[in-house]
């Protein structure tokens, strides 16, 4: 009687860790089944000039680097296209520099395509997966998108975790390699800009 006894106060503790992750994916399906919750449509009400930061890891010295940061947001009347703008000041060598990004969601799911130009450099493709994590209403909510891609040249799964709260918005990417067994999200790079006023 006390291994039986025993054996299911394992399997309870064991279970937790699953019970929390299956409860939090129900809750990001039922934000997700929402129609003003879809990420397509939260995206869709960014439209405007947003300024800020714009904080990323640099690689050599591994610090914090800042730049003040202006994104332009516009979408499509289709909603789900979206055109943003990015320009920061990236010192006297490169002078401003413009990311141009082009961003697709699928009205049948939740998967995003993106492209993005920067000049002198090779457009990136790139697919991804979005989940409304939090939504309170149109202007609170967090958006989850998940892809595969690289960091630093090695492969490497990417999390991009947008939140806003009215006139805030946060973006925060972070990184993975798939031989960490750790499977700790690693610090890459954060925007935090405020909506101008019009």
């Amino acid at each position: 009687r006390r291994s039986v006894v025993s054996l299911s106060a394992k399997l309870e503790v064991w279970m937790r860790p699953t019970c929390v992750i299956l409860g939090l994916l129900t809750l990001m399906s039922g934000a997700n089944a929402d129609p003003l919750a879809r990420p397509s449509v939260l995206e869709s009400g960014l439209v405007g000039r947003w300024t800020g930061t714009l904080q990323y890891r640099d690689y050599q010295s591994d610090k914090l680097t800042s730049l003040p940061q202006t994104k332009e947001i516009q979408a499509l009347a289709d909603k789900a296209t979206i055109i943003a703008i990015s320009s920061f000041d990236d010192g006297p060598k490169s002078g401003t520099v413009y990311i141009t990004s082009l961003s697709l969601f699928d009205p049948r799911s939740d998967a995003v395509q993106t492209t993005s130009f920067r000049r002198g450099e090779t457009a990136e493709i790139g697919k991804s997966t979005a989940v409304t994590a939090r939504y309170t209403d149109d202007t609170h909510w967090t958006v989850v998108y998940l892809q595969t891609g690289s960091d630093d040249d090695k492969p490497a799964e990417i999390r991009t975790t947008e939140t806003r709260d009215g006139t805030k918005l946060t973006s925060v990417e972070e990184y993975r390699r798939p031989d960490d067994h750790s499977k700790v999200w690693n610090f890459r790079n954060q925007t935090i800009l405020t909506l101008d006023k019009r």
